[in-house]
């Protein structure tokens, strides 16, 4: 089977005629496909119960097993191509799901729905001309109703959603202390602290996006949520897509530290994992070792020197490994170029996946060599 599959358009709807323990989702993928091969296999994480699947005239679909995992096997016949092919998923995101992401009350997607092969072992061999370069489009999710205030998001240009994280629970929504266009602040942590320090907090987070969106560009395009409660930070699933803060972390001055390093770390992931990828199969990696620099850019404009040192340590964990290595390398060229590049790069990249090679010539027209 080629690896050459990727979904290029993704149509997600939902529906909940009452706030319960979950939604239903009806997700279409629209295809297109480099090559033509017989078959596309689609990764399940069985989160979601996928209750129907349904496929254009001219393809079949199966379920499976790849490499251990659960998944479904698309199949065309001759006569027909994967380009403008249409697969739709029914889901149901209800209390298994909840449970086995340790009972968040936020559902990511696309993250958590099934996913090509092509998208899971992503290829850096696979590279596709555009006007933006060597980029290969992302998926986009065209949500009906359209996405409460609530929700976390992370827009392309023409205003298509590249990830939404959608509450789940009545209580989630009950408990939003604050919504704009920048920040949601939500859960049950922000119920323990008076209004002064709520306050005092929302003014902090907006100042950690504004710097962000100074940064990088494209502040517009990115909508942070987080999510405080006790034992929020078992709901943490992946970079960008929420923020996860524990009740404690709004108390006293260290805590705070532990809190503001989380915060910018994850609300600048969103800018480097989902508005823009990068391709290969460091591209995880890559995207945090982005994150983290901006963590110590943070800290430098902010004068927080103690806080910078013990960043530009941690970075030398060997679990950081690759993604340290970036960080600490992007911040000891660290210059209004370097700034300036990257803001270009998010300005013309903006919703697709640039290839390791791509960012690696872009990264030495500034001094950058990539670590790895």
């Amino acid at each position: 089977m080629s690896d050459r599959v990727t979904a290029a358009l993704l149509t997600v709807g939902w529906r909940s005629l009452r706030w319960r323990a979950g939604v239903s989702l009806v997700a279409e993928y629209q295809l297109t496909a480099w090559g033509n091969p017989a078959s596309a296999v689609m990764i399940d994480p069985k989160l979601g119960e996928v209750e129907e699947v349904g496929v254009s005239k001219g393809f079949s679909v199966d379920r499976t097993i790849h490499n251990a995992r659960a998944g479904i096997e698309i199949c065309r016949n001759d006569a027909v191509s994967w380009d403008r092919a249409v697969i739709s998923l029914r889901v149901t995101w209800g209390k298994k799901a909840i449970a086995k992401l340790g009972g968040s009350p936020i559902c990511v997607l696309p993250s958590h729905l099934p996913r090509f092969i092509s998208e899971l072992e992503a290829h850096a061999e696979i590279e596709q001309s555009s006007e933006q370069g060597n980029t290969t489009a992302l998926c986009r999710l065209i949500v009906h109703p359209p996405v409460p205030a609530t929700a976390g998001r992370v827009l392309d240009v023409a205003g298509e959603i590249l990830m939404v994280a959608l509450p789940t629970r009545r209580r989630l929504a009950e408990q939003t202390w604050h919504a704009d266009d920048a920040v949601v602040l939500a859960g049950e942590g922000f119920a323990t602290v008076s209004a002064r320090h709520r306050s005092a907090f929302r003014d902090r987070v907006v100042e950690v996006h504004q710097f962000l969106a100074d940064e990088f560009g494209r502040g517009q395009n990115v909508r942070a949520l987080l999510v405080c409660e006790r034992g929020a930070s078992d709901y943490w699933n992946g970079f960008g897509q929420m923020v996860c803060l524990e009740d404690t972390w709004l108390e006293g001055d260290q805590r705070w530290f532990i809190a503001e390093r989380v915060i910018v770390r994850q609300i600048a992931s969103m800018w480097w994992h989902y508005g823009v990828r990068i391709g290969g199969a460091d591209q995880e990696e890559l995207g945090e070792g982005f994150a983290i620099y901006a963590v110590m850019r943070w800290f430098k404009a902010m004068g927080k020197d103690e806080e910078l040192v013990l960043e530009l340590e941690r970075a030398r964990d060997a679990r950081l490994q690759r993604a340290g290595r970036l960080a600490r390398a992007l911040f000891l060229r660290d210059g209004p170029e370097l700034r300036e590049m990257l803001r270009e790069l998010c300005a013309s990249s903006w919703g697709y996946a640039v290839s390791v090679p791509f960012l690696r010539s872009r990264l030495a027209t500034v001094g950058v060599e990539l670590p790895f």
